[in-house]
């Protein structure tokens, strides 16, 4: 039977020899704090995600490498990610998942056939985001364009430079007007 719950704790059937069981037998339960959190990678955490997990699940990753059709138009793949939950029963929660990533990147899931870019927060170095269990996350970064100050900066000095032209043709032409015609 399953073992009975108990508020914010693991269950587990104590071990027992399972075979050749010809009487009655009591098994108690062994009851174990949920772990709220498993990471991959060292010294610092590459992937990290939360939920409640049972005591031996871990966190398993690979590198993942999507097709070139599925990366949005304008991107580029930096990193990609096949992660999942092993060992326990802690399938089908929303996990929050803290990925290491650089400034400027943005995480894109796979899912139905193509990725979709997540809304993710920064915290440090780490994308911050909700998923549905494990599955396979993208990295990608959309390259600069000019930055609207740049833009500014850039209007400003043609602005003056056209103003400058614009003096230095006004004075050449009162130049020529203040020459007296030479008789011939």
């Amino acid at each position: 039977p399953a073992v009975p719950e108990k508020d914010g704790l693991h269950g587990d059937w104590a071990d027992f020899l399972r075979k050749n069981i010809t009487r009655s037998r009591t098994v108690e339960a062994v009851y174990r704090d949920w772990v709220s959190a498993l990471s991959y990678g060292e010294p610092q955490a590459l992937l990290l995600v939360e939920g409640a997990f049972a005591p031996e699940a871990f966190l398993a990753v690979q590198d993942w490498t999507p097709d070139k059709a599925l990366i949005p138009a304008g991107c580029r793949l930096e990193a990609g990610y096949s992660f999942g939950v092993e060992g326990g029963d802690s399938q089908g929660q929303v996990l929050t998942v803290h990925l290491r990533a650089e400034e400027g990147t943005q995480a894109a899931i796979l899912k139905d056939g193509s990725l979709t870019v997540v809304p993710a927060r920064r915290d440090g170095s780490y994308l911050i985001f909700e998923t549905g269990g494990g599955g396979s996350v993208a990295l990608l970064t959309k390259p600069q364009g000019a930055s609207p100050s740049l833009v500014a900066v850039l209007c400003i000095a043609a602005a003056v430079l056209v103003l400058i032209v614009g003096l230095m043709v006004r004075r050449k032409k009162k130049k020529t007007k203040k020459e007296p015609a030479k008789a011939a």
